[in-house]
């Protein structure tokens, strides 16, 4: 009875353990921050924070409740074989452009139960810039922190909508143009 309990270590040691091993860009997300996750290989946006809900970093995996222009793969089931998330089934998830960029969890072990039905993007296969993360600040170190009014953080979010609601339009745009200077042998890097 005691050699069992020596070799399972308690489930708060299992957590810590799990978070020391997630990679940098993952360590270093600030929630107070919004942010946008791309492609790696197309750079297409595929999520952003300012509809989700709750956002969980697992395992180097990133969540999130809804994602754009994702291909998931309803006809093959894949499984986890070993590690914390033994058990669990997936679909893969890929990008338009083809690459595999997630999974899409449906079983999980108890603990992992928060990673099911929504999307999670694989840390290594997308960028992730958050706004507003420059290390460059015009305010004072000593300064209190700025705080809008109500009136104003509506107006602020009323643009944050315009502006999401433009980015699929301008994105669009660039692909046209990309597309045409590559018919044209021109390059646009």
């Amino acid at each position: 009875g005691d050699r069992t309990q020596e070799s399972l270590p308690p489930p708060k040691l299992q957590q810590i353990a799990q978070v020391e091993l997630l990679p940098p860009a993952a360590m270093s997300l600030r929630p107070e921050l919004p942010f946008v996750v791309q492609c790696v290989a197309c750079r297409e946006i595929k999520a952003d924070s300012f509809g989700a809900m709750s956002v969980g970093v697992d395992n180097e995996l990133l969540s999130v409740p809804q994602a754009t222009n994702c291909v998931v793969d309803t006809t093959a089931l894949q499984r986890v074989e070993t590690g914390p998330q033994a058990g669990s089934t997936y679909q893969r998830c890929n990008c338009v452009c083809g690459s595999e960029i997630g999974r899409m969890y449906k079983t999980t072990p108890r603990d992992f139960d928060h990673l099911r039905d929504v999307f999670s993007f694989l840390i290594a296969r997308v960028h992730i810039h958050q706004l507003g993360s420059s290390e460059l600040s015009l305010e004072a170190a000593d300064a209190p922190p700025y705080l809008p009014s109500v009136l104003e953080a509506r107006r602020l979010r009323q643009e944050m909508l315009d502006l999401r609601a433009a980015l699929p339009l301008l994105e669009a745009r660039l692909r046209g143009v990309e597309a045409v200077a590559t018919r044209s042998g021109a390059s646009l890097r």
